[in-house]
C-alpha cells in the first residue's frame, strides 16, 4: 500500500468535488475516497480526512432547510405538507445526538 500525500490546505477545485458528490446520505469517509482519488487524476494533493470532514458538514449545515422555512412553505402552499415528514420524523435534536456519538 502506498502513501499518499495529504495537506490541510484548502482546494477550491476540491471541495468543488466534494459538494458535487455529497448526496447528504453518503459517509464521510466515502466521500473523503472518491475527493482523494480525483485529486491524483487532476495532480493535486488528497486533502486529509479532517479537511473533507470539516467541509461536508459545512455543507451539509448550508443545505438544511429550518422548520420555520418549511412551515411557511407549507402555509404558503409553495410545498406540500409532506416535507414535514423528515422534521416530524426524526427532530433535528435527535439528529444532532446521534451526530456526537462515535
Amino acid at each position: 500500500m502506498a502513501l499518499t500525500r495529504a495537506t490541510p490546505t484548502s482546494s477550491a477545485r476540491l471541495y468543488g468535488e466534494i459538494e458535487r458528490i455529497d448526496d447528504g446520505r453518503m459517509p464521510i469517509m466515502e466521500i473523503c475516497r472518491r475527493v482523494g482519488a480525483a485529486a491524483e487524476r487532476r495532480g493535486l494533493t488528497r486533502q486529509s480526512y479532517e479537511q473533507v470532514r470539516a467541509h461536508v458538514h459545512a455543507i451539509r449545515r448550508l443545505r438544511r432547510v429550518s422548520r420555520a422555512e418549511i412551515l411557511v412553505d407549507v402555509t404558503l402552499r409553495t410545498r406540500p405538507p409532506s416535507a414535514l415528514h423528515g422534521e416530524l420524523i426524526e427532530p433535528p435534536l435527535k439528529r444532532e445526538e446521534g451526530r456526537r456519538r462515535r
